[in-house]
């Protein structure tokens, strides 16, 4: 090949690499939205409020987004003094990303590998993915590849290390978005110590340990956090993730799921025979067990929590993390074969399910993704060439939405005192610009174990910490019952505050402790009791008082090592009432380890409502624990030890009635979140 033509091949492959950059970004691009109100809007504007209030996260704030989770959301809610932020966000590290997934793509072994490499990043995966977890695992991880197996445009030192001091960079930032991405960026980190100190030296690797810890804390104290939050971060971000697959597990597609197991040992055979092609290299074994570790952590994301959006997840990541697999050198024409048919039929496995649930649960036809994808290229091209529009735009449909949820009488009410929501719709609370202090636990639904439902009880408990004012109604999901949800807080808002007026659906109460004291001083031991799984606890001689109920529900053995691996399935507790109807609601084993309050029955705001003008309530006759299906028996110990408390002096404020209450208190509060639920009801008779 002459100079001339060695010249024009590097251009024309130039001109392709870069077509396919530009295509990659152009999908991988999210761009902030403006969004109604909802349970997830909600969070996603309280995190870039906390971020621009420079909360500490870990400390005034616990959730399993980071200081940086504004921006590693898909599509974030639009947020006026963050959207160039947040834009910058998106472009650099989508441009980052798209880089690594170019470079690993011109490592792939044939045109047929990477056509179906570049298929599956930008269409598929752009046009079937709702969240972003997917695109950051695999980034992190194929940079991590890149780094253990560099290519050969790597191989001078000082590019090799200057690569690796960005992706250390990179990764101290992106450990800061979610918990879960910090936990792999972690593995990540010590696989690629683990191949310095055996390719390098002891002291290399050191080094590179001790720059990421510089680079973290930095990152951290230019974010304005204190370093000694670190630890309470970790802590109460593990007391989070350790008690999600038992409190969110939803009834799953049995057939989805196995689909997805399937999946996984294909992968895994998959790493296992290319690692044992080289048994000697190190590296192989690392990037090998960082890929598995990652899908584990991704099949958590996806599997724990079930519903589609969440899924697909799982699916998006399983379809692309194949081609991150470094393929031995060493491989014979035969070897090179199976290493391919295995690829494939990973591939094949995860394609086929994530269009199964597609299918089955959203409707969508085959032509779906294209479509998708289609429109993602044109609307980000569209929002990059005129971004001052649609940021003029945006602020428009901002302003209309604080129209919709105005609340002009509470605001007059409340002036600049403080402010919490008990229900999940915090956005209307921000929307209407109030000095929002909300409890630590902010989404209360997140609060996952009996130590972060005491942290919420304490919070209000101490006057020092308490909201003057809390924009009430109930907003349990999943058909938990309302009053064990977030039950440490709600039990002493329900002693220690009064209502004032409802305005649009939103009940205000106000803070009273000078008038009385909160709940848990008063409560009082009934009786402790060894009950069986499905046996009926009687409490009609006392459901005259206010009860709390706690219960010790124990996991065995095998229930342990399945919510470590999967989701537990749902328990209920049946309750039938004095006037002989029956109820059904979903209780979490952690979370039912606290005092809920049990009798009188709050299903909803108009019980809460009759609470407050002392009008009469459902009354518990008896309850028992119950499960759906024969097999979650197996999983949890069948004696569970019951504990009820009474408390003589709990009737709520105002007891003597003298605040009234106009007749439209009594219309249903609407709930804010589209994931809210009460208890299911039957009128069976007794």
């Amino acid at each position: 090949m002459t100079l001339k033509q060695k010249a024009l091949s590097g251009t024309t492959q130039g001109a392709i690499a870069f077509l396919i950059f530009i295509v990659l970004c152009l999908s991988f691009f999210t761009f902030p939205l403006p969004k109604m109100i909802n349970l997830d809007s909600s969070w996603e504007m309280v995190l870039g409020h906390a971020f621009k209030q420079n909360w500490q996260v870990g400390v005034d704030y616990i959730f399993t987004y980071g200081l940086l989770g504004h921006f590693f959301v898909k599509n974030p809610i639009y947020d006026a003094d963050l959207f160039y932020k947040t834009v910058a966000w998106v472009i650099v590290f989508n441009c980052l990303f798209s880089v690594v997934f170019l470079v690993r793509w011109s490592q792939l072994h044939d045109w047929i590998e990477k056509s179906l490499f570049l298929f599956l990043s930008a269409v598929v995966m752009t046009g079937l993915s709702f969240f972003n977890d997917h695109l950051y695992f695999l980034a992190i991880v194929c940079t991590t590849i890149l780094i253990i197996h560099p290519p050969k445009f790597l191989s001078v030192k000082n590019r090799y290390f200057s690569m690796l001091g960005l992706a250390l960079f990179s990764f101290a930032i992106l450990s800061m978005t979610k918990f879960s991405t910090f936990i792999l960026v972690m593995l990540c980190i010590t696989g690629i110590i683990m191949v310095l100190w055996q390719r390098y030296s002891f002291q290399i690797a050191a080094k590179t340990l001790i720059i990421f810890i510089i680079l973290f804390m930095g990152v951290w104290i230019l974010c304005q956090q204190s370093l000694l939050n670190i630890p309470t971060f970790i802590i109460n971000s593990l007391d989070i993730t350790g008690g999600y697959s038992e409190a969110m597990s939803l009834e799953p597609n049995m057939i989805v799921v196995w689909w997805a197991v399937f999946g996984i040992a294909v992968t895994s055979i998959l790493v296992i025979f290319n690692c044992l092609a080289q048994p000697r290299e190190l590296a192989k074994f690392v990037s090998g067990g960082i890929i598995l570790l990652s899908l584990f952590l991704i099949w958590k994301s996806g599997f724990v929590r079930y519903s589609f959006i969440h899924v697909m997840k799982f699916f998006c990541f399983a379809m692309i993390v194949p081609f991150l697999i470094v393929r031995s050198q060493n491989m014979g024409f035969k070897r090179s074969r199976i290493f391919s048919g295995l690829l494939f039929l990973s591939v094949f496995i995860a394609l086929t399910g994530a269009f199964y649930t597609a299918r089955t649960s959203a409707g969508y036809s085959p032509s779906y993704p294209l479509l998708a994808w289609h429109k993602t290229i044109v609307n980000n091209a569209k929002t990059l060439w005129s971004l001052g529009d649609i940021k003029s735009y945006y602020d428009k449909v901002t302003l209309n939405l604080k129209q919709k949820y105005e609340l002009p009488k509470i605001r007059a009410a409340v002036g600049e005192a403080t402010v919490d929501m008990f229900q999940p719709g915090q956005g209307v609370l921000l929307l209407n610009g109030f000095n929002y202090h909300p409890r630590p636990i902010f989404h209360g639904y997140t609060a996952y174990s009996e130590s972060l439902l005491k942290i919420n009880g304490h919070f209000y408990a101490n006057p020092q910490q308490a909201p003057e004012f809390i924009l009430f109604g109930f907003g349990a999901i999943d058909q938990r019952v309302p009053t064990m949800e977030d039950s440490q807080a709600l039990n002493v808002i329900l002693r220690s505050y009064k209502p004032l007026f409802i305005e649009k659906g939103v009940l205000l109460l106000k803070r009273a402790v000078e008038e009385r004291g909160v709940l848990t001083n008063n409560v009082k031991l009934l009786f402790t009791k060894e009950i069986q799984m499905g046996e009926s606890l009687h409490l009609q001689h006392v459901s005259d008082k206010p009860l709390f109920l706690s219960l010790e529900i124990r996991k065995n053995w095998l229930g342990r090592l399945i919510s470590l691996l999967y989701q537990l399935p749902p328990l209920f507790i049946e309750v039938k009432t004095t006037d002989g109807h029956t109820f059904i609601g979903r209780i979490i084993p952690n979370l039912s380890k606290a005092d809920f309050l049990i009798n009188p029955l709050l299903f909803n705001q108009i019980d809460l409502v009759k609470w407050y003008r002392g009008e009469p309530l459902k009354q518990v006759a008896s309850l028992r624990v119950v499960v759906k299906s024969v097999w979650p028996i197996y999983l949890f110990h069948l004696n569970m030890n019951v504990t009820v408390k009474k408390d003589e002096g709990s009737s709520p404020l105002p007891s003597t009635g003298s605040l009234q209450f106009p007749d439209h208190l009594s219309q249903r509060l609407k709930p804010l979140s589209k994931s809210s639920s009460t208890l299911k009801g039957t009128t069976k008779e007794g």
